[in-house]
């Protein structure tokens, strides 16, 4: 195996690839992992319904596939959630009343 660009204890492995019908290998670092299929697929982000095994709609949105940024939660949606925010907030749909933000 060839120099990796990552550290593998540096890493997240956040990037991986099937190699083979039960393994994975990162792309960041080259580590090489089994596969349990149903923990693999069973994944599913709880805004837009992405998994481990299908990312098109996240690949069509941002030209890239996501990956996991909570256990229910894919980086695209993390994204979305987070931009929401910020407009909302330069909106002042956030703003109580009496109260101060907190910064």
């Amino acid at each position: 195996m060839g120099t990796s660009r990552t550290n593998q204890n540096q890493c997240k492995h956040v990037h991986m690839e099937m190699i083979g019908d039960n393994a994975a290998r990162c792309k960041d670092c080259g580590l090489q992992t089994p596969v349990n299929h149903e923990a693999f697929s069973a994944r599913t982000c709880r805004e837009c319904g992405c998994t481990e095994a299908d990312c098109r709609q996240c690949i069509e949105a941002t030209g890239h596939p996501c990956h996991w940024v909570e256990p229910n939660l894919c980086s695209r949606c993390k994204d979305e959630i987070d931009a929401d925010i910020v407009e909302g907030e330069a909106m002042g749909y956030f703003d109580i009343p009496g109260v101060e933000a907190a910064r």
